[in-house]
């Protein structure tokens, strides 16, 4: 079962500062009737950001407990080389 929040003005917690963001919620596990599910995962999606932060919850007593986190909220100006593997990838 899928669902997005309208936007709403998030403070990040890292250099990303205050983002509109949407979170995309994905609840999987579920029954027959699309409800009692075990399982929760929340991407918080910014604006022209994308993703900065995922949660993973379980269910546990009605309630949902967060059992793993990852944070990308820290943005750094940076550069890269391409590198394509074919040789021919381009004339």
């Amino acid at each position: 079962m899928n669902s997005i929040t309208k936007p709403a003005l998030t403070n990040t917690g890292g250099s990303l500062g205050q983002v509109k963001t949407r979170q995309f919620k994905y609840q999987y596990g579920c029954d027959l009737n699309y409800s009692n599910c075990t399982d929760m995962e929340v991407f918080s999606l910014g604006y022209q950001i994308g993703l900065y932060d995922w949660k993973h919850y379980i269910a546990q007593s009605g309630s949902w407990v967060m059992q793993q986190e990852s944070i990308i909220n820290n943005f750094s100006i940076g550069q890269t080389t391409p590198m394509f593997m074919c040789t021919n990838t381009y004339p």
